[in-house]
């Protein structure tokens, strides 16, 4: 079966659900598609705070749907980068959150897990490992057998991208 394919049956099943734009009318360009443990997360409704906060996310999220321009800023390639696992950042306001996840193919991110940026600690923290390793271990389980679109040129994952550096080396 394609990925595509494979995708359809997710969907159909409830594993994962397209996020829409959020503005209506909108068009979609790219598909984020969110797993169900994702997409309870961030639509159950927490306090005045973490709605607020919810908000500045969706309006991030769109940015990727809606097929705006893309900067390092904005997704980065998560290490190793051989897993291919890449973060879209909402910076602002604080807490700063992250949406990690693996793209299926150009233009389409299943995004699985959301993490507080100032949990993770440093880039080479065990924290930041278990994150990136959850998420392959759950892309793993939702498509066994299919793997992700693992590149380090941005170009290969996603339209739109402007020039940039969009992962850091290994040393």
């Amino acid at each position: 079966m394609s990925i595509e394919d494979e995708i359809r049956d997710r969907v159909g099943r409830g594993m994962l659900h397209a996020m829409q734009p959020s503005a209506r009318g909108e068009a979609a360009c790219r598909a984020l598609l969110l797993t169900k443990e994702l997409r309870t997360q961030i639509y159950t409704p927490g306090d005045d705070e973490w709605e607020k906060r919810k908000g500045h996310l969706f309006a991030d999220l769109d940015v990727f749907i809606t097929g705006e321009p893309i900067d390092p800023n904005y997704m980065f390639l998560l290490q190793p980068v051989k897993f291919g696992v890449w973060e879209i950042r909402s910076r602002h306001p604080r807490p700063g959150l992250r949406v990690l996840g693996l793209f299926a193919t150009k233009d389409v991110f299943v995004a699985i897990n959301l993490a507080v940026r100032k949990t993770l600690g440093g880039r080479t923290s065990p924290e930041w490992a278990a994150a990136v390793l959850g998420a392959k271990a759950a892309w793993q389980q939702i498509f066994p057998g299919n793997a992700p679109l693992i590149s380090a040129e941005v170009n290969d994952v996603v339209s739109g991208a402007i020039d940039g550096q969009y992962f850091q080396p290994e040393s």
